[in-house]
């Protein structure tokens, strides 16, 4: 097994549940951005199996974009699973508002295969 110390970054939506001035995003973008989930999913499927083919597993996998929590927490929680098989830490990049919800958190952990692998950065 070969593990790589770079991390791998995944953007996972353009959408945002906040309007903060400095964003790299066009409010228009952040807005009207609608994310295909089954495309999400797909993509994220294909890119793990041909790292576990190649025998590779990442140091830490950050799943980002204006804000990842937009994504149902179904999807979401699948691509922590799915990437937790070629990562050693799956990193969430948030701004915490869902997180905020006692309720959104417990049911996201409890949706996850092993809640241990996952590590969440509030931006």
């Amino acid at each position: 097994m070969n593990i790589i110390s770079t991390p791998l970054y995944i953007s996972t939506t353009r959408r945002c549940n906040l309007s903060c001035e400095y964003c790299h995003l066009p409010k228009d973008k952040r807005d009207s951005y609608i994310c295909d989930e089954g495309k999400l999913l797909y993509t994220v499927n294909r890119l793990v199996r041909e790292i576990e083919l190649n025998d590779i597993v990442y140091q830490t996998v950050v799943l980002h974009g204006a804000e990842c929590t937009t994504l149902s927490i179904e999807t979401l929680s699948l691509l922590c699973n799915k990437l937790s098989r070629i990562a050693l830490i799956v990193s969430l990049q948030s701004n915490m508002l869902k997180f905020a919800d006692l309720e959104y958190t417990l049911d996201f952990y409890n949706k996850l295969d092993d809640p241990t692998y996952i590590s969440i950065g509030a931006s």
